[in-house]
Protein backbone atom coordinates (compact mmCIF):
# COMPACT_ATOMS: atom_id res chain seq x y z
CA UNK A 1 0.00 0.00 0.00
CA UNK A 2 1.20 3.22 -1.21
CA UNK A 3 1.41 6.48 0.69
CA UNK A 4 -2.27 7.13 0.10
CA UNK A 5 -3.86 4.55 2.28
CA UNK A 6 -0.37 4.26 4.73
CA UNK A 7 -1.24 8.10 5.79
CA UNK A 8 -4.73 8.57 5.17
CA UNK A 9 -5.89 9.70 8.96
CA UNK A 10 -8.62 7.67 9.69
CA UNK A 11 -8.01 4.04 10.27
CA UNK A 12 -10.88 2.08 8.41
CA UNK A 13 -9.64 1.27 4.67
CA UNK A 14 -13.64 1.97 3.68
CA UNK A 15 -13.52 5.41 5.50
CA UNK A 16 -9.60 5.86 3.66
CA UNK A 17 -11.01 4.98 0.01
CA UNK A 18 -14.08 8.01 0.90
CA UNK A 19 -11.26 10.55 2.03
CA UNK A 20 -9.46 10.58 -1.22
CA UNK A 21 -12.69 10.64 -3.58
CA UNK A 22 -12.14 13.01 -6.47
CA UNK A 23 -15.56 14.87 -5.67
CA UNK A 24 -18.51 14.34 -3.87
CA UNK A 25 -21.07 12.77 -5.46
CA UNK A 26 -22.21 13.99 -8.40
CA UNK A 27 -25.33 14.10 -10.64
CA UNK A 28 -25.49 12.91 -13.99
CA UNK A 29 -25.89 16.30 -15.25
CA UNK A 30 -22.67 17.92 -17.20
CA UNK A 31 -23.68 21.21 -16.28
CA UNK A 32 -23.76 20.67 -12.67
CA UNK A 33 -20.55 18.77 -13.11
CA UNK A 34 -19.10 21.74 -14.53
CA UNK A 35 -20.29 24.25 -11.92
CA UNK A 36 -17.97 22.09 -9.09
CA UNK A 37 -14.71 23.74 -8.63
CA UNK A 38 -11.46 22.02 -7.07
CA UNK A 39 -8.97 25.02 -5.22
CA UNK A 40 -6.18 24.44 -7.26
CA UNK A 41 -2.25 25.76 -5.79
CA UNK A 42 -1.29 27.73 -8.64
CA UNK A 43 2.31 27.60 -7.96
CA UNK A 44 2.10 24.15 -7.85
CA UNK A 45 -0.14 22.94 -10.37
CA UNK A 46 2.42 24.87 -13.00
CA UNK A 47 5.66 23.04 -11.12
CA UNK A 48 4.27 19.47 -12.57
CA UNK A 49 2.58 21.19 -15.95
CA UNK A 50 6.47 22.16 -16.64
CA UNK A 51 8.00 19.32 -15.40
CA UNK A 52 5.11 17.14 -17.69
CA UNK A 53 7.44 18.89 -20.66
CA UNK A 54 3.55 21.05 -21.20
CA UNK A 55 2.75 24.65 -20.59
CA UNK A 56 -0.37 26.56 -20.42
CA UNK A 57 -0.55 27.52 -23.86
CA UNK A 58 0.36 23.85 -25.19
CA UNK A 59 -2.63 22.60 -22.43
CA UNK A 60 -4.84 25.14 -24.71
CA UNK A 61 -4.08 24.03 -28.20
CA UNK A 62 -4.44 19.90 -27.52
CA UNK A 63 -8.00 19.12 -28.56
CA UNK A 64 -8.70 16.80 -25.39
CA UNK A 65 -8.56 19.36 -22.74
CA UNK A 66 -11.28 21.55 -24.65
CA UNK A 67 -10.20 25.22 -22.89
CA UNK A 68 -8.32 27.61 -24.40
CA UNK A 69 -5.09 28.83 -22.83
CA UNK A 70 -6.83 32.11 -21.70
CA UNK A 71 -9.45 30.24 -19.60
CA UNK A 72 -6.71 28.12 -17.91
CA UNK A 73 -4.78 30.98 -16.98
CA UNK A 74 -8.09 32.83 -15.31
CA UNK A 75 -8.92 29.70 -13.83
CA UNK A 76 -5.08 29.78 -12.13
CA UNK A 77 -5.88 33.18 -11.21
CA UNK A 78 -8.86 32.71 -9.91
CA UNK A 79 -7.10 29.82 -7.57
CA UNK A 80 -9.84 27.27 -8.41
CA UNK A 81 -10.71 25.12 -11.35
CA UNK A 82 -13.92 22.74 -13.09
CA UNK A 83 -13.08 19.24 -11.59
CA UNK A 84 -13.97 18.26 -15.34
CA UNK A 85 -11.24 20.33 -16.80
CA UNK A 86 -8.73 19.02 -14.06
CA UNK A 87 -9.35 15.28 -14.62
CA UNK A 88 -8.95 16.56 -18.49
CA UNK A 89 -5.61 18.04 -17.93
CA UNK A 90 -4.57 15.06 -15.20
CA UNK A 91 -5.15 12.49 -17.32
CA UNK A 92 -3.27 13.68 -20.04
CA UNK A 93 -0.32 14.66 -17.96
CA UNK A 94 -0.96 11.15 -16.59
CA UNK A 95 -0.64 12.78 -13.08
CA UNK A 96 -3.55 11.69 -10.06
CA UNK A 97 -5.81 15.59 -10.65
CA UNK A 98 -5.82 15.37 -6.56
CA UNK A 99 -2.19 15.83 -6.62
CA UNK A 100 -2.01 18.10 -9.11
CA UNK A 101 -4.24 20.86 -7.96
CA UNK A 102 -2.41 20.20 -4.06
CA UNK A 103 -5.32 18.68 -2.28
CA UNK A 104 -3.30 15.52 -1.15
CA UNK A 105 -0.60 17.91 0.21
CA UNK A 106 -3.38 20.19 2.10
CA UNK A 107 -5.37 17.12 3.64
CA UNK A 108 -1.98 14.73 4.56
CA UNK A 109 0.47 17.77 5.95
CA UNK A 110 -1.92 19.13 7.63
CA UNK A 111 -3.60 16.10 9.98
CA UNK A 112 -2.86 16.39 13.32
CA UNK A 113 -2.25 12.75 14.08
CA UNK A 114 0.95 12.78 11.73
CA UNK A 115 4.27 13.04 13.44
CA UNK A 116 6.88 15.66 11.78
CA UNK A 117 8.95 12.38 11.15
CA UNK A 118 6.15 11.33 8.88
CA UNK A 119 5.60 14.83 7.74
CA UNK A 120 9.64 15.23 6.74
CA UNK A 121 8.90 12.04 4.57
CA UNK A 122 5.93 12.74 2.80
CA UNK A 123 7.40 16.24 1.84
CA UNK A 124 10.07 14.11 0.73
CA UNK A 125 8.26 11.41 -1.10
CA UNK A 126 6.08 14.42 -2.62
CA UNK A 127 8.58 15.97 -5.12
CA UNK A 128 8.77 12.33 -6.90
CA UNK A 129 5.47 12.85 -9.32
CA UNK A 130 5.45 9.49 -10.83
CA UNK A 131 4.33 8.30 -7.38
CA UNK A 132 0.96 9.84 -8.62
CA UNK A 133 -0.24 8.72 -11.92
CA UNK A 134 -3.50 9.14 -13.00
CA UNK A 135 -4.04 4.84 -12.85
CA UNK A 136 -3.54 5.01 -9.00
CA UNK A 137 -5.84 8.43 -8.68
CA UNK A 138 -8.69 6.01 -11.18
CA UNK A 139 -7.82 2.97 -8.80
CA UNK A 140 -8.57 4.96 -5.18
CA UNK A 141 -11.98 6.16 -6.73
CA UNK A 142 -13.34 2.70 -7.89
CA UNK A 143 -16.27 1.81 -6.76
CA UNK A 144 -16.00 -1.33 -4.49
CA UNK A 145 -19.28 -1.85 -3.31
CA UNK A 146 -20.56 -2.38 -6.87
CA UNK A 147 -18.03 -4.17 -7.77
CA UNK A 148 -18.04 -6.55 -4.96
CA UNK A 149 -22.33 -6.99 -5.55
CA UNK A 150 -21.84 -7.36 -9.14
CA UNK A 151 -19.26 -9.92 -9.00
CA UNK A 152 -21.32 -12.07 -6.55
CA UNK A 153 -24.50 -11.45 -8.76
CA UNK A 154 -22.73 -13.34 -11.50
CA UNK A 155 -22.80 -16.63 -9.74
CA UNK A 156 -27.03 -15.32 -8.22
CA UNK A 157 -25.58 -14.70 -4.84
CA UNK A 158 -27.21 -12.17 -3.38
CA UNK A 159 -26.11 -9.09 -0.98
CA UNK A 160 -28.40 -10.87 1.73
CA UNK A 161 -26.50 -13.79 1.97
CA UNK A 162 -23.18 -12.46 1.69
CA UNK A 163 -23.69 -9.85 4.68
CA UNK A 164 -25.59 -13.32 6.65
CA UNK A 165 -21.86 -14.51 6.69
CA UNK A 166 -19.62 -13.40 10.07
CA UNK A 167 -17.35 -10.47 9.61
CA UNK A 168 -14.72 -12.90 9.68
CA UNK A 169 -15.82 -15.10 6.66
CA UNK A 170 -16.89 -11.57 4.85
CA UNK A 171 -13.18 -10.10 4.77
CA UNK A 172 -11.89 -13.94 3.73
CA UNK A 173 -14.11 -14.07 0.86
CA UNK A 174 -13.50 -10.63 -0.52
CA UNK A 175 -9.35 -11.24 0.19
CA UNK A 176 -9.70 -14.90 -1.29
CA UNK A 177 -11.22 -12.81 -4.60
CA UNK A 178 -8.88 -10.23 -4.91
CA UNK A 179 -6.19 -13.10 -4.55
CA UNK A 180 -7.74 -15.16 -7.38
CA UNK A 181 -9.17 -12.62 -9.87
CA UNK A 182 -4.72 -11.60 -9.65
CA UNK A 183 -3.58 -14.69 -10.09
CA UNK A 184 -6.08 -14.88 -12.95
CA UNK A 185 -4.52 -11.47 -14.10
CA UNK A 186 -0.94 -12.46 -14.03
CA UNK A 187 -1.64 -15.34 -15.94
CA UNK A 188 -2.44 -13.33 -19.50
CA UNK A 189 -0.43 -10.40 -18.44
CA UNK A 190 3.34 -10.12 -17.13
CA UNK A 191 3.39 -5.84 -16.97
CA UNK A 192 1.26 -3.42 -15.57
CA UNK A 193 0.36 -0.44 -17.10
CA UNK A 194 3.40 1.78 -16.14
CA UNK A 195 5.31 -1.03 -17.30
CA UNK A 196 5.98 -2.45 -14.14
CA UNK A 197 6.71 -6.40 -13.86
CA UNK A 198 3.39 -7.92 -12.54
CA UNK A 199 4.28 -10.08 -8.89
CA UNK A 200 1.60 -12.39 -7.48
CA UNK A 201 3.53 -11.46 -4.07
CA UNK A 202 2.64 -8.19 -4.37
CA UNK A 203 -0.68 -6.99 -4.01
CA UNK A 204 -1.74 -3.94 -5.64
CA UNK A 205 -3.46 -1.18 -3.72
CA UNK A 206 -6.65 -2.12 -5.08
CA UNK A 207 -6.52 -5.57 -4.01
CA UNK A 208 -6.08 -3.80 -0.96
CA UNK A 209 -8.97 -2.25 -1.21
CA UNK A 210 -11.09 -4.69 -2.25
CA UNK A 211 -10.05 -7.14 0.60
CA UNK A 212 -10.35 -4.97 3.53
CA UNK A 213 -13.38 -2.88 2.63
CA UNK A 214 -16.44 -2.86 4.97
CA UNK A 215 -17.97 -2.01 1.16
CA UNK A 216 -22.05 -3.00 2.08
CA UNK A 217 -21.86 -1.08 5.37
Amino acid sequence: MDIFVHYCPVKNYTDCHNYYRKEPPLTNSMSNKKSIKKQIDKSFFLKIVHEKGYTINSLGIDPSIDRCPKTIHRYLSLGEMPIDLLDRIGKLLDVDPEYLSGELERRLLCQDNVTSEQKTTLERLWRITSRFPYNKYEVLNLDYKRYLLDTLKIFNISSEQFLKLDKHTQKHLQSALATSIGNVIIQFFNLDSQGKKLDSNMLTDGQILLSAGDWLY
